[in-house]
């Protein structure tokens, strides 16, 4: 650890989250404590923090949980937030609204959400518009004005309703360094969950939470989009069980210099481990495998409780064959009883 007059040369930042998925339920694709590895991994984001950074602001991009969690669970994250969000140099810890946040998937349900509840504990604040007071210039060119500006953009809002709102303040800011954190596919998806070029070339920068794929830097309209991917690999599709680092994005300001970087960091923490009858079968059926993933995500995101007859429930709606529903049936309880 730094001790204060060494810290007084660190660097301050920015640290964004995708899509931790926080529950206290195990998916069934997932045979490692799944709660204790996401915590360890919050817990590894913050140390590195604390070692590199002289402060950090902290922006969660979207499904910080996966559902609404039980009161219990609800109580112990409330006392694990407090304490992480008031310590190792933290200066605030802001969040959007991800689909896995909300009930039903809708704003107009919020103030049910767990997130709500930490909100008005005082613990996170909703980002709306987050202003970095420093003074910031481009590395060559003085373009960039004096002021970074960051930008919530919740699930569940469309950009002409995220524009209706933004727009002039969009265009007052011109000559600001803007960055967007949205909880939002790229291009493809419905109203509620894409991004596109319209909204995208208002800014200089936009972090996407919700694809859980990891993706290289594309610039459109001037505006570099970044896709870290979640954190979390909760479930067995393709873009979890065949990715094996997770990252941070740390937005890195020097005030004494007036620049600013992108630093992607990658997450130094083990745990995570995958039930290989799970994986067996998806690879055992790699013809079946939008069916399969779409069973499992249905699975691993409904589930609540661990319950064989949920999933039998879940399994009797989905057109397969008998023979792979029993199959995977068998893989499940097997999983449930080395849980006992």
């Amino acid at each position: 650890m730094y001790n204060s007059a060494k810290r007084l040369y660190l660097k301050n930042s920015i640290c964004f989250i995708c899509d931790p998925h926080i529950t206290n339920i195990n998916p069934p694709s997932r045979v490692d404590n799944y709660r204790e590895t996401i915590f360890n991994k919050l817990e590894w984001i913050a140390k590195y923090s604390e070692e590199h950074y002289n402060s950090t602001k902290y922006i969660f991009a979207g499904d910080v949980f996966h559902g609404n969690i039980d009161r219990a669970f609800l109580n112990e994250m409330l006392s694990f937030f407090n304490y992480w969000c008031n310590h190792n140099g933290n200066a605030g810890t802001y969040f959007i609204s991800g689909n896995h946040d909300l009930p039903m998937g809708s704003l107009s349900y919020y103030n049910r959400s767990s997130l709500c509840t930490l909100e008005s504990a005082g613990i996170m604040k909703r980002l709306d518009t987050l202003s970095v007071l420093s003074k910031i210039k481009d590395n060559n060119l003085d373009v960039f004005g004096t002021k970074a500006i960051i930008i919530g953009f919740d699930y569940g809002i469309t950009e002409d309703e995220f524009l209706q709102r933004y727009d002039k303040y969009l265009c007052d800011n011109f000559d600001k360094i803007k960055i967007l954190v949205c909880h939002k596919y790229l291009n493809d998806g419905k109203a509620v969950e894409i991004i596109t070029e319209k909204t995208l070339k208002y800014f200089n920068f936009a972090i996407l939470g919700h694809d859980h794929m990891e993706y290289e830097d594309v610039e459109i309209a001037g505006c570099v989009v970044k896709r870290l991917g979640n954190i979390s690999r909760m479930t067995s599709a393709t873009e979890d069980r065949l990715r094996e680092d997770t990252y941070v994005l740390y937005f890195v300001l020097d005030d004494e210099t007036g620049t600013f970087e992108f630093e992607k960091v990658k997450i130094e923490c083990d745990g995570e481990k995958f039930n290989d009858g799970v994986l067996s079968l998806v690879s055992e059926h790699k013809r079946d495998m939008k069916t399969l993933d779409d069973i499992l995500n249905r699975v691993d995101s409904s589930v609540v409780g661990g319950e064989t007859d949920s999933i039998e429930t879940i399994l009797s709606q989905m057109e397969i064959d008998k023979d792979l529903k029993l199959k995977f049936l068998d893989i499940y309880k097997s999983l449930k009883n080395e849980e006992k």
